[in-house]
């Protein structure tokens, strides 16, 4: 059973990437004899028997294939197909490890790339964060709704706060609809860690008009009298300013955007 190497750390990448730039420069052949093969540079057959080289990189014998003690009883069809095999792999590695240098290189620029697309849209999820929070706080006081935590839900208990308890599982409903949108955002950041390849593209600008509309949604239209109506009124104000706020901000990053293009 193989044993899984270790990943190459960037000294030991140097390491590499010295020791192919110093070896002979290629291309590199091989020719297999019955019982030798050689690996050369600019190897070019003129037969099956001969060969011309520019330089002569290194000589494998098949009696050297019976050194291993496992192969003591092999016989010589064997011990020359092992000497081809080495002979090959030698041969080919002067164009293989130069590409999978320059892939290590790309996976790297990659990962990099990961990297700050991950930083962006957890940066966007937060900003959605921040706005939901304004928006509940805008309909009712952290001493009345309460913070985040473990058993308390602001958000929620915002809900609670604005309308009638039919009308509640609709606005939780469209409060659940911004929720989500924020998980997918997250699912969106492992996909990019595995995958290597999704881009993750979130318009800040897009979400603050869909903040914004969810926001205008809130307002109440319902028929009322007395302190209820005064209530209505002043509810469907800080949701209004609430949703200003938000298109001010979209209009912001949409202006941040185009100036950055």
């Amino acid at each position: 059973m193989s044993t899984r190497q270790p990943e190459p750390t960037p000294e030991r990448l140097d390491e590499i990437r010295g020791r192919e730039r110093a070896a002979t420069k290629g291309p590199w052949g091989f020719y297999d004899g019955d019982t030798y093969a050689d690996v050369a540079a600019d190897l070019e057959m003129t037969s099956r028997s001969s060969y011309t080289y520019r330089q002569k990189i290194a000589r494998l014998e098949d009696e050297d294939v019976y050194d291993d003690p496992a192969r003591e009883d092999w016989n010589e069809e064997q011990a020359s197909a092992q000497m081809a095999a080495d002979a090959r792999f030698i041969a080919h590695a002067r164009e293989d490890v130069p590409a999978l240098l320059a892939e290590i290189d790309r996976l790297t620029a990659d990962n990099a790339e990961l990297d700050q697309s991950l930083d962006k849209v957890m940066r966007e999820r937060d900003d959605l964060h921040e706005v939901a929070d304004k928006l509940a706080y805008a309909i009712a006081p952290i001493e009345v709704i309460g913070e985040h935590s473990s058993g308390n839900d602001p958000w929620e208990n915002a809900l609670d706060h604005v309308t009638s308890a039919s009308a509640v599982e609709r606005l939780r409903f469209l409060f659940g609809s911004a929720r989500d949108r924020a998980d997918k955002l997250a699912a969106q950041v492992a996909e990019l860690e595995t995958t290597l390849r999704t881009e993750a593209a979130v318009s800040r600008a897009a979400m603050l008009d869909e903040a914004a509309k969810v926001a205008r949604s809130l307002r109440q239209f319902e028929r009322t009298v007395g302190p209820r109506a005064s209530a209505q009124v002043s509810e469907n104000v800080g949701i209004l300013r609430v949703a200003d706020e938000l298109d001010r901000r979209a209009a912001e990053a949409r202006a941040a955007q185009t100036g950055g293009e």
